[in-house]
């Protein structure tokens, strides 16, 4: 028969019968969500623990089909129908509606639920339910500090950590290193260290397992540190992160602790990283006992920790937190170990896993249904791929954000990379207003966080040198530096690479000593962790410092050597700008076919991977040595002014380009007009064209 005969039966039937009807039916059915939906049809008000558990399980054979929607809504009802009483049982289904929520973008409405499954009145001693055992408030705490990180901020949630590592109930206490096992700390050192073995692990990523030299090292005398950051020594935890907890629940302890290290990472890396650290030590003692969310945690934040300090990515610290995490039910997408890894490897320029990884965790976001991380992951894949110089690819990611976050709602958010990532594509485009607009509006409504700002300032000084405007540019650029020392970031990854356009602006300045500062700084980055997109900027600079100098052999030597080092990179428009400085160069040194040759390989790069301004440049220094006549009445820097005059840019966009004082080129362009009897930038145009 048809369902609308069915339908229209079924109405015609009494309340009682109906019910009657639903109860036989759901009896007959296997399927737990149509079960649910029959008793919910049967069912009395409210409440009915009975029809809660069928809804319960409804909803868990839902949210296991991907199907989030309909699993919210069974376990919505599941909450109403839990009798007030029932304290764990309605704790637990409130975390788990809280979670689905999230999965489905409503951030506000997981932190509302995940507030009330650890609920701190005024005067309690313990903020969490009473009767609820403690795998449960440690469940119900991890999701309330998430949700409340992306819905009120990071103070709101540092409070709610803080409360649970303050709280004293009955007198009870255990000291910071409570918990099973002994030994001072010896575990602790192998904490960031250990990691599991790769022929005994199912690695799901098959990238986490490669070797990572003495990275992980994480002992507590000062040399275990990174450059710039204190002693792990637990005497420096500050008084608030040491008070006592009760002896039943370290690991609650060592969640808050893991908490308030991910909390700080970007703003205070040297307390988050003691947080981390003894996070760690208290997870190790408490051996098979441990949070494996706090262990996670914490392993992750020292993750990147270490990575903004300039140390690389530690794989077998996130090695170490995907096993932790593979016995947990549920981990929010964005926290998960792979995730963290796919996001943190583009800052030291492996693009390719990045991607792999992005792409990966995409798709299986989009099985599972949680559309939130859809979102956010697709805007870290745009940002990777205009590093890799693949604009077409960077605008479909970013299109597809587009998709995912009109169906995810507000989410956790937009990600500072996404405005980047849309900044950049404008700029390969030629659209430096546009990009500029993106970045201004941006930082309008941002925080002010000093890491945010810094990633915003560095296009926006890109966009200055490429307008010519070389002292905004130095201003923009030495202001991102001093911000990412602040905040311990020695990454020029992390800081957006300020390093190339800031020796470049110094250069063109004459401030070559302060450039020469900025290489050396760079130089021994790149031999330190063997990254070639480093060594490259870094030769690229000594190699324009040269030639300002009027070194002209030595400089081709060291653009030449910076070629090379690109050719390793995986970011090909830095190799493009090093062969559009080497030819600059070779036509100094009047080396003809081979100032062509890099000019036109210049031009080749930057035309492949889409960058328009670039591409422009190299295009006008061909054209310039094409043209004949007249130079043999000009020196060779006059006759490069000219050139560039003639072709329609202002002094200061010349002295820009080539590396010159503004002063320099007024005093060449008066020089050009005397020799070649011009009166104006105009005559001389249509004399360069005869």
């Amino acid at each position: 028969a048809h369902p609308l005969l069915g339908a229209a039966a079924l109405d015609t039937l009494l309340p009682l019968a109906r019910a009657t009807l639903h109860r036989r039916l759901a009896d007959l059915v296997d399927d737990p969500e149509q079960r649910a939906r029959h008793i919910m049809r049967a069912a009395t008000e409210p409440p009915n623990p009975e029809t809660a558990a069928h809804l319960t399980a409804g909803a868990t054979a839902a949210r296991d089909r991907g199907a989030i929607p309909s699993a919210i809504e069974l376990a919505d009802l599941a909450i109403r129908f839990t009798p007030p009483e029932a304290t764990t049982a309605l704790t637990q289904r409130q975390i788990a509606a809280a979670e689905l929520h999230y999965m489905r973008g409503d951030t506000a409405k997981a932190c509302e639920l995940a507030g009330a499954a650890w609920p701190a009145p005024a005067g309690a001693a313990w903020p969490a339910p009473a009767g609820a055992d403690p795998p449960t408030r440690r469940r119900a705490l991890a999701l309330f500090t998430h949700t409340l990180l992306y819905s009120q901020g990071p103070a709101a949630a540092q409070r709610v950590v803080e409360a649970a590592l303050l709280a004293e109930p009955g007198g009870g206490a255990a000291g910071a290193g409570s918990g099973a096992g002994s030994g001072a700390g010896s575990t602790a050192d192998r904490a960031a260290s250990a990691s599991a073995d790769p022929a005994d692990s199912a690695d799901l990523t098959g990238d986490l397992t490669r070797p990572t030299g003495d990275l992980a090292d994480l002992r507590s005398d000062a040399a275990g540190a990174p450059s710039g950051f204190p002693s792990t020594d637990l005497a420096g935890v500050p008084t608030r992160l040491t008070g006592d907890l009760p002896a039943a629940d370290p690991c609650l302890r060592s969640l808050a602790l893991a908490f308030a290290a991910d909390f700080n990472v970007a703003s205070d890396p040297p307390h988050a990283r003691r947080c981390a650290v003894e996070a760690i030590r208290i997870c190790d003692r408490l051996g098979a006992e441990a949070d494996p969310a706090a262990l996670a945690t914490a392993l992750l934040a020292l993750v990147e920790i270490d990575m903004f300090a300039g140390r690389g990515v530690d794989r077998a610290l996130v090695e170490r937190a995907r096993v932790a995490q593979a016995g947990q039910r549920w981990v929010p997408f964005i926290e998960r170990a792979e995730v963290r890894f796919g996001l943190s490897i583009k800052y030291v320029d492996d693009l390719d896993t990045s991607r792999s990884v992005l792409t990966r965790m995409v798709r299986r976001a989009r099985e599972v249904g949680e559309t939130s991380a859809v979102a956010i992951l697709l805007a870290h894949l745009a940002y990777t791929e205009v590093l890799a110089g693949r604009p077409g690819a960077a605008r479909e990611a970013l299109a597809e954000f587009e998709e995912a976050a009109r169906e995810a709602g507000p989410g956790i958010g937009e990600p500072a990379s996404l405005t980047v990532a849309r900044a950049l594509v404008a700029i390969m485009d030629g659209d430096l207003d546009g990009g500029e607009a993106i970045l201004l509006a941006a930082l309008e409504r941002l925080p002010p966080i000093p890491l945010v700002r810094v990633i915003m300032d560095t296009p926006l000084a890109t966009i200055a040198l490429l307008r010519g405007d070389v002292e905004r540019a130095i201003t923009l650029l030495t202001g991102v530096l001093e911000q990412a020392r602040t905040v311990h970031v020695h990454e020029p990854s992390a800081r957006g690479r300020p390093e190339g356009d800031l020796g470049q602006a110094l250069v063109t300045a004459g401030r070559l000593e302060d450039a020469a500062v900025v290489a050396a700084e760079l130089a021994e980055l790149g031999a330190r962790l063997e990254r070639p997109t480093l060594s490259g900027i870094a030769l690229r600079i000594q190699g324009t410092i040269a030639a300002a100098r009027g070194e002209l052999d030595a400089a081709a030597e060291a653009l030449t050597r910076a070629v090379q080092a690109h050719a390793a990179s995986p970011m090909p428009i830095e190799r493009g700008r090093s062969l559009l400085a080497l030819g600059q160069v070779q036509r100094r040194r009047k080396a003809k076919p081979e100032a062509r040759q890099a000019l036109q390989d210049a031009l080749d790069c930057f035309t492949e991977h889409g960058h328009r301004p670039y591409a422009q440049l190299a295009e006008a220094e061909l054209d310039r040595g094409r043209r004949a006549g007249a130079g043999s009445l000009l020196t060779a820097s006059e006759q490069r002014v000219a050139d560039l005059v003639a072709d329609g840019f202002t002094n200061r966009e010349v002295a820009a380009r080539l590396s010159m004082s503004v002063r320099t080129v007024e005093s060449h362009v008066g020089s050009v007009f005397r020799k070649l009897g011009v009166r104006s930038r105009t005559e001389l145009a249509g004399r360069f064209k005869q």
